[in-house]
């Protein structure tokens, strides 16, 4: 299959119909540029198609190698944050209220507390509302309606930033017990200390299993990009020695790169909600029985367009370091 090249000469397109060159036709050299560009997409998705077999078993492996990671780093990012309450193992700070401390005091010293260095974020509750969850979460419900008064205080609810280090949340801790809203703090510390340290482990974990995967996916793209390679050797041959340059010769196989990385992530997207909806009513099922309640979202917009993005430029940098290292030799006849 012959191409249009950049020599100002009529050339067969890959439909076979006769054109002349942008600079015959007095093009600006982005119009052809454009044209270039949507030809490589073009021919890249018609190669694609007529692999289809092949094309649907590679976007399935990238898609269950991206998934793991993704899945893993959505899991961290929402236990880090707070939106898992587990019961005991939360690492919540609560910082009970003097009796004279009004209810718009409690909010504003709720406010307050949410710009302190150290901290993830913070919640007053109110006497009412804390009698209220007691009563959901212990089996208490008739011995405190036998009380004629509320015995617990307002408190504010301070979650610290996972990120902060032990001298800050030391310093956090010290600052709060000495406000004068303060009555009593109420921290694990030690259990804080563990729980962030198992979460820096996991963190270290995930950042070594998506380093593995990642060079695992620039593999499988840039494998499967050089048997396109090579199976269009004579074709590249052909178009090398019409004058094409390396970088018109390398475009279609960098689009099928990328569409191979933005398909895998789709793939990927796809399994991890797949698995949130499979787990999401066995794992409240779980968590009821420790009268705890748990949340597992999915993939956010952010996360998913940083998923869709991660894959499309693997998939292009792997098209690009397999050309760059099979160009010149399959472009060379001689060879």
């Amino acid at each position: 299959m012959s191409r249009r090249l950049d020599s100002g000469r009529e050339v067969i397109t890959p439909r076979g119909h006769r054109e002349r060159s942008a600079t015959a036709s007095g093009d600006g050299p982005f119009s052809r540029l454009g044209r270039h560009h949507v030809r490589a997409l073009d021919t890249a998705v018609v190669y694609l198609r007529k692999h289809l077999a092949s094309t649907i078993l590679t976007l399935g492996v990238i898609g269950v190698v991206l998934a793991l990671p993704a899945a893993l780093a959505n899991i961290l990012h929402n236990a880090a944050g707070g939106t898992y309450a587990l019961g005991q193992l939360s690492a919540q700070v609560n910082v009970f209220l003097k009796d004279s401390v009004s209810p718009e005091a409690g909010v504003a010293f709720a406010r307050r507390i949410a710009g302190e260095a150290g901290v993830s974020s913070s919640r007053y509750l109110s006497a009412a509302d804390a009698l209220d969850e007691f009563k959901q979460h212990a089996d208490a419900a008739d011995a405190l309606a036998l009380l004629a008064d509320n015995p617990l205080p307002a408190s504010i609810i301070v979650t610290p930033d996972v990120h902060a280090d032990a001298a800050t949340l030391d310093a956090l801790f010290v600052r709060l017990a000495a406000q004068p809203e303060t009555d009593q703090l109420q921290v694990n510390r030690d259990w804080v200390e563990k729980l962030y340290a198992i979460l820096d482990l996991a963190r270290r974990l995930l950042a070594t299993i998506m380093f593995a995967l990642v060079i695992t996916v620039l593999i499988v793209i840039a494998n499967t990009v050089r048997l396109e390679i090579d199976e269009r050797r004579a074709e590249i041959s052909v178009t090398k020695l019409f004058g094409a340059s390396n970088a018109y010769v390398r475009r279609p196989f960098l689009y099928s790169g990328a569409c191979y990385g933005l398909g895998g992530a789709l793939v990927a997207w796809l399994l991890v909600a797949g698995a949130t909806l499979a787990l999401q009513h066995s794992l409240q099922r779980v968590a009821a029985l420790y009268h705890s309640t748990v949340t597992l979202p999915g993939l956010d917009f952010q996360a998913s367009l940083l998923l869709l993005a991660s894959g499309t430029a693997l998939g292009w940098l792997a098209a690009f370091w397999a050309t760059s290292r099979h160009l010149r030799r399959v472009g060379n006849p001689a060879e």
